[in-house]
C-alpha cells in the first residue's frame, strides 16, 4: 500500500496538490481510482488500467513537473 503523501514526496508536489489531482480525474471518468484506508491506499480495478495504460503524455507531464521543481528549488537562493 502507498499513500498521497509518498506519492506526493515522488513527484515533487504537496500531498493536497495530489489529493485535488486524483479527486479530479476521479470526478472527470466518474469513477473510483482508489480505496482510502487509514493504512494507505490500494488501486480499483479502474486506477490499475489507469496506471498499466498511462499515456506518454502523462509521463511527460511527470518530467515537465520534476524538472520545474527541480529548476524553482535550484534558483531560490
Amino acid at each position: 500500500m502507498e499513500s498521497f503523501g509518498s506519492a506526493a514526496k515522488q513527484l515533487g508536489l504537496t500531498q493536497p496538490a495530489v489529493s485535488k489531482i486524483i479527486n479530479d480525474i476521479e470526478s472527470n471518468f466518474g469513477i473510483e481510482l482508489m480505496v482510502r484506508k487509514n493504512t494507505g491506499v490500494t488501486l480499483t480495478s479502474a486506477g490499475q488500467v489507469l496506471l498499466v495504460t498511462r499515456s506518454p503524455s502523462l509521463v511527460k507531464n511527470e518530467n515537465m513537473v520534476n524538472e520545474m521543481n527541480s529548476l524553482s528549488c535550484s534558483s531560490v537562493g
